[in-house]
């Protein structure tokens, strides 16, 4: 239930003069924060799904663009928003064919358009999303651990779910996990995420988007205290 692409056009395209121009397979991946960036640096430190904006100030050559879209996709970003304009007036079709290739969700926005509000906007979305999603993983768990107290999750999870309804849970396993170095335990919520897009979205599946969420942050709080 994370803010994706998808929500980010819906909710601000004609807000934005937003255009999409490639990488439309992306259209689902969800974004864990924005970032502004002039360089590639920094994408190092990225954990994932984070969504890049630039000027373009610092791309000048096409072997430029073509480097940050391989370092996006090398550490899953959920995509690249260029501000047209002033720095790049129009947008290489390699750089398209590429985004296209590897799924990552390529847009502009006009240069008259404010970045920092528009980033801004895009940072609140996504802080109360994942609010709204701790709260439902918190209130699934207690469902899990203690189904009949339902006064501990019910309330929560009435908003979002059909309570009444009937569901299906599905366990995840990561064997090995203590002999992983911080690489492997980064990308184990990637791989979660991938698994999960191969599998057929039903609403009697909802619950495991939750639970991958709760996964999510598990694995986010072991790195942090062995990284």
């Amino acid at each position: 239930m994370s803010f994706t692409i998808e929500d980010m056009m819906l909710t601000s395209e004609k807000q934005y003069d937003m255009k999409f121009l490639a990488g439309r397979n992306g259209w689902s991946n969800s974004i864990s924060w924005v970032h502004l960036l002039e360089g590639t640096t920094i994408i190092q430190n990225f954990w994932g799904k984070e969504l890049a904006v630039t000027t373009g100030l610092g791309f000048p050559e096409l072997i430029d663009w073509m480097h940050l879209a391989k370092e996006l996709v090398r550490h899953h970003s959920a995509g690249l928003i260029v501000n047209v304009g002033q720095y790049i007036l129009e947008i290489p079709d390699e750089l398209k064919q590429y985004c296209d290739e590897n799924d990552l969700p390529l847009l502009t926005v006009p240069w008259e358009v404010h970045l920092s509000d528009m980033i801004k906007d895009f940072s609140i979305r996504v802080f109360l999303q994942d609010s709204a999603d701790e709260q439902i993983v918190s209130a699934l768990i207690s469902a899990i651990e203690a189904p009949d107290n339902q006064d501990a999750y019910r309330k929560e999870l009435l908003p979002y779910f059909d309570v009444d309804g009937s569901f299906q849970v599905m366990l995840f396993t990561c064997e090995g996990l203590d002999a992983m170095d911080t690489v492997n335990v980064r990308n184990c919520p990637i791989g979660f995420r991938y698994i999960w897009r191969k599998l057929l979205i039903t609403p009697v599946f909802s619950i495991i988007i939750q639970i991958l969420c709760w996964w999510r942050m598990q694995f986010q709080k072991l790195y942090a205290k062995i990284g």
